[in-house]
């Protein structure tokens, strides 16, 4: 009985042995994968073509806390100063400000455009968007194509905007920004405004390198003029 009893245990120390080496050698190799597709995507990152020379760029993120800035207008105030303040600085040749996160993800939605008629909702074609300052396009080095750029006046109380980038304008025919075509994120939860079309310019990357789609529409908003978009997903 002496001699089974250890021969069982020996058996079951042997058995539970291998498992642990194969959990090992699992667990071993799922790191070293997730290791690989790391670095694989932070050099595919560095290689990505934006659309602009970014080695003469800098980008900062910043934040403000809603007990000091409780309100809309205080913020945009802000922001204003912020911008009106770093172009004055003559270290820097061009400054703007953008909502879009870390310069790579931006927000997509579906949109319609005015006069089309789509039978399912599936028919909206989809887009990226963000919201941009003036002096944007020139700061990144991009030539408007047609029409103009975003002013400090432009804001939705007055007329709502936009600027489309040249898949933007193929899709919806608007080559020529003076066309004045209009087009609207559709959100059948809460009526948006039509915005103009008052400017086109080149393509840019709309999407970073974990989520990029294959739809290269695109289209921005004035951000210290335009109303906040609480409605939509972002």
């Amino acid at each position: 009985m002496k001699e089974g009893g250890r021969g069982n245990s020996s058996r079951l120390v042997n058995v539970i042995t291998r498992v642990l080496v194969v959990g090992q050698i699992a667990l071993t190799a799922a790191l070293l994968i997730a290791a690989t597709l790391q670095i694989k995507s932070i050099r595919n990152q560095t290689k990505l073509d934006y659309g602009y020379d970014d080695t003469s760029l800098y980008a900062a993120r910043l934040a403000l806390m809603e007990g000091t800035y409780p309100s809309e207008d205080s913020r945009r105030e802000f922001f204003q100063r912020a911008v009106r303040t770093l172009r004055a600085n003559p270290q820097f040749e061009a400054a703007a400000m953008t909502d879009r996160f870390r310069m790579t993800f931006a927000p997509n939605g579906q949109y319609e455009v005015d006069g089309q008629n789509y039978l399912t909702d599936r028919d909206r074609p989809t887009g990226n968007f963000e919201s941009v300052s003036d002096n944007y396009f020139a700061t990144l080095g991009l030539k408007i194509r047609e029409g103009r750029d975003f002013t400090i006046d432009d804001s939705d109380s007055k007329q709502p905007v936009a600027i489309v980038n040249a898949s933007f304008a193929g899709n919806t025919g608007a080559i020529k920004a003076r066309s004045g075509i209009r087009f609207a994120f559709f959100n059948p939860g809460k009526e948006q405004p039509w915005r103009t079309i008052v400017g086109v310019v080149p393509d840019t990357l709309m999407q970073g390198p974990f989520d990029q789609l294959t739809e290269a529409a695109g289209f921005y908003m004035p951000l210290l003029g335009a109303s906040r978009r609480r409605s939509l997903p972002l």
